[in-house]
C-alpha cells in the first residue's frame, strides 16, 4: 500500500511527527532565505527539478498523487546509482538492501523503500520560484504545470528512448504495473550524477537569471559569485550586490548565527540530560552551559543591533530580546520553552521531551532534521571550498552549485572537495 504522506513537507501535513527544533522561527528562516536568493527552494543541483515536473505530468488523470510518482521516479534514479558515493544519490544505505532485478513502481513509492524526506521537497519553492506551475495551490500535489514546466519535461528527456520510446511513456507503463525501467537509456535519462541535457540546461539557466521579479538578486549572487578575487567579508560590500540586498544577506547571516547558538544551546543542556537526567536552570551560569548561553546572547544583540526587520522576521526579534538578558537562566529557559520536544521545562528543571534523542549524535551527523529551514528539511547541504561570509544564507551555496551543474561541471567540483575532504 503507498503512504501518501511520505516525503510531505512538514506544512504540508498534519498530525506526522518528527524531530524539528524550529524554535518558532520557521517564518524568519524563510524570510531570510528568500531575501538572500528567492525561488529556489532546496535545489542545488537541476536534477531534482526534472524529477518533479516529469512526477506531476505523470500523475495527471491517475489515481496516484504526483507527490507519490515523482518520489518514486527520485527512488527509482537512486536505487540505479546507489552503488555510488555521490552527494546527489540519496538513500543510499537503504537501497543498498535493495536486491537487483525489477523494482515495481508500487515498491519503489512504498513508505521505507527510500528516505524519508526526498529531495522533492526542496523542489516545492523552485517550481513556483521559477515559472515552473501555475501561481495558486502552494502544496506539491495541487500543482500544474504551466507551458514552461511543460517544456523542461520535453527538454530533459527527449533525447532518450528507453525501449525505442518516450521516457514518459515507459514510465506511465511502470506506474501501470509494467517494466521497462531497468535499460541504460532510462538510468541515463534519470541518473542523478549527470548533467541534464545542454538545451534543458540552457533553459533553466535562462529561468534562473531572467525569469520573474526575482531574477535580478539571483543574477547578481551568480555573478559575484563567479568572481574567483570575491571577498569573504561583510566589511566589503561587491559592486555586484546592490545595497540593500547586501543589507538583507548580511542581517540574515546574524540571524542564522542566532539559530545556530541557540541550537548549541540545546544540544548542550541535552548532554547533560542525557547523562544526569536533568539540568536545574541554576546550573545556567556554570560550565558547560555559560559559555554556550555568553555566545547566544552576543548573537542576539548583533542580530538586534542591525536594527532591521523584514516582513515575516518579527518573531526573531522578539527571540532574540528574550535571550539577550544576561541572566543565563532566562536565557536557557526561553530556548527549551520554544523547542519544547527535545527538551522540556519542569519548574526550575530541564528535562526529557517527547522527541529527546537518548543517544549522542554521530561527530559528523547531519543537523537537517533538528533546525527546521524551508528548503525541504532533508535536502544535503554542498560542501566544498567556497569562501563566502560568516553565516551567510545557505542557498547563496545552493546556487553556487545549481549555477556549476547548470554549466555542467558540478561533478567536478563535487570531485574536487571530496579529495580535499
Amino acid at each position: 500500500m503507498i503512504d501518501e504522506s511520505w516525503g510531505l513537507l512538514a506544512r504540508e501535513r498534519a498530525g506526522l511527527t518528527r524531530r524539528t527544533r524550529g524554535l518558532g522561527l520557521g517564518a524568519a528562516v524563510r524570510a531570510f532565505n528568500e531575501l538572500a536568493v528567492p525561488g529556489i527552494g532546496g535545489v542545488w543541483f537541476a536534477r531534482p527539478l526534472a524529477w518533479a515536473v516529469l512526477g506531476i505530468r505523470l500523475a495527471r488523470g491517475r489515481s496516484f498523487s504526483a507527490v507519490s510518482v515523482a518520489n518514486a521516479i527520485e527512488a527509482l534514479a537512486c536505487w540505479h546509482a546507489r552503488a555510488d558515493p555521490d552527494s546527489r544519490v540519496r538513500g543510499r544505505t537503504m537501497l543498498a538492501g535493495v536486491p537487483n532485478g525489477f523494482v515495481s513502481f508500487r515498491e519503489a513509492a512504498r513508505r521505507g523503500f527510500y528516505v524519508t524526506q526526498p529531495m522533492r521537497q526542496g523542489t516545492v519553492q523552485a517550481l513556483r520560484g521559477l515559472g515552473l506551475v501555475h501561481e495558486g495551490p502552494q502544496r506539491f500535489n495541487a500543482y500544474q504545470l504551466t507551458e514552461a514546466g511543460e517544456r523542461l519535461v520535453e527538454l530533459a528527456y527527449e533525447s532518450f528512448r528507453p525501449k525505442n520510446d518516450a521516457v514518459d511513456a515507459v514510465l506511465a507503463k511502470w506506474i501501470e504495473g509494467g517494466a521497462g525501467v531497468h535499460t541504460e537509456s532510462m538510468r541515463a535519462a534519470l541518473d542523478p550524477r549527470a548533467p541534464l541535457p545542454e538545451r534543458a540546461r540552457e533553459f533553466l539557466r535562462e529561468r534562473v537569471a531572467r525569469w520573474g521579479p526575482d531574477a535580478p538578486r539571483r543574477a547578481a549572487v551568480i555573478a559575484w559569485l563567479r568572481k574567483p578575487d570575491r571577498s569573504a567579508s561583510w566589511a566589503e560590500r561587491p559592486p555586484l550586490i546592490d545595497v540593500e540586498h547586501w543589507r538583507d544577506l548580511r542581517v540574515g547571516a546574524r540571524f542564522f548565527d542566532l539559530q545556530r547558538a541557540a541550537l548549541a544551546v540545546l544540544d548542550g543542556a541535552e548532554a547533560i540530560v542525557r547523562t544526569a537526567g536533568s539540568l536545574r536552570l541554576a546550573e545556567a551560569s556554570t560550565e558547560p552551559m555559560e559559555p554556550l548561553l555568553e555566545e547566544l546572547s552576543a548573537r542576539a544583540s548583533a542580530f538586534l543591533d542591525e536594527n532591521h526587520t523584514p516582513v515575516g522576521a518579527e518573531n526573531a526579534v522578539a527571540f532574540a530580546t528574550e535571550v539577550r538578558n544576561t541572566d543565563r537562566a532566562a536565557g536557557l529557559r526561553s530556548a527549551v520553552e520554544r523547542d519544547g520536544r527535545g527538551l522540556l521545562i519542569d519548574h526550575d528543571r530541564v528535562l526529557a521531551g517527547p522527541v529527546f534523542r537518548r543517544q549522542p549524535p554521530a561527530p559528523n551527523a547531519s543537523k537537517t532534521d533538528d533546525s527546521e529551514d524551508d528548503d525541504g528539511g532533508g535536502t544535503p547541504e554542498p560542501t566544498g571550498a567556497l569562501p563566502l561570509p560568516e553565516g551567510i544564507s545557505r542557498r547563496v551555496r545552493s546556487l553556487h552549485t545549481l549555477d556549476l551543474d547548470l554549466d555542467g561541471r558540478l561533478g567536478g567540483w563535487l570531485s574536487g572537495a571530496a579529495e580535499a575532504e
